[in-house]
């Protein structure tokens, strides 16, 4: 069986970690990781063949290239997961956070969702190989 890259791609609050932790994959994440430490970790997968989620925004092609690139490269298949939350959805989880490792209570989070919606861009069908796409709704 082939390893798998799962990439997650999403609004801060959409829903990432919570799916993430429920693959069978290696999770990286940058928010608890921080960026050299999520990539040593990737890379890390990757060398050993195994599958790895991605647990970061993704918001565009380019961020999500340095990611499926080299995972192709190594014969992965990929799965992108699109987060379909609306920003007032992702507010309310937001402010409902305690102790996030990146977003804390005292962040402005309505600045910080429209920052990041601004840059989302739907993956297009050469990224993946299959495509999900999650709701809040399928999160309860």
């Amino acid at each position: 069986m082939e390893p798998t890259l799962y990439m997650m791609i999403g609004l801060p609050g959409s829903g990432k970690t919570w799916y993430a932790n429920r693959l069978k994959a290696v999770k990286v994440s940058q928010d608890e990781m921080g960026g050299d430490g999520h990539l040593r970790e990737f890379c890390k997968c990757l060398t050993n063949g195994d599958s790895v989620v991605v647990d970061r925004v993704n918001f565009d092609r380019e961020q999500r290239d340095r990611y499926i690139s080299p995972a192709r490269a190594r014969g992965y298949s990929v799965v992108c997961v699109w987060f379909d939350a609306d920003q007032a959805a992702c507010l309310n989880r937001l402010s409902d956070r305690r102790g996030h490792p990146t977003v804390s209570e005292s962040d402005n989070h309505e600045m910080i969702l429209k920052r990041y919606a601004g840059l989302m861009v739907f993956p297009l069908e050469d990224e993946y190989d299959e495509l999900n796409v999650v709701s809040l709704v399928d999160q309860i």
